[in-house]
């Protein structure tokens, strides 16, 4: 059942609260049920808990998700919070993490408005 499997995946997270892979599996889990509040929380609850160091794939995976599921709004909050925590790291990569933010898998879109195919010399 689904509060079976929730508890369990609660009781390893108590068990392994700064395991990347289990934090993903959960989240992937909850994705699945399509609960998106409920991964939200966790998103939320799993990245005040993680130090830094192990925050970047489960930072990775919530924009995943909001880009999938959420508006533009929440992702682009999603996207700050992220730069505000690493703020070293993704300084002078802005272009590239506002390409990721268009990716699908390993697929990128082009932009669809002329005037950026312009600027972007893809017309």
């Amino acid at each position: 059942s689904k509060d079976i499997a929730l508890k369990i995946f609660e009781l390893g997270l108590k068990k392994f609260p700064s395991n990347t892979c289990y934090i993903l599996k959960y989240l992937t889990h909850l994705s699945h049920q399509n609960d998106d509040n409920t991964t939200r929380v966790l998103f939320e609850r799993v990245l005040t808990s993680l130090d830094k160091d192990h925050s970047w794939p489960i930072w990775s995976e919530f924009l995943s998700f909001e880009s999938n599921v959420g508006d533009l709004a929440s992702l682009m909050k999603v996207e700050k919070r992220r730069s505000n925590t690493f703020e070293s790291e993704c300084k002078m990569k802005e272009t590239s993490l506002l390409v990721d933010r268009y990716k699908y898998l390993d697929l990128y879109r082009v932009p669809a408005r002329s005037s950026v195919l312009w600027t972007t010399r893809w017309s």
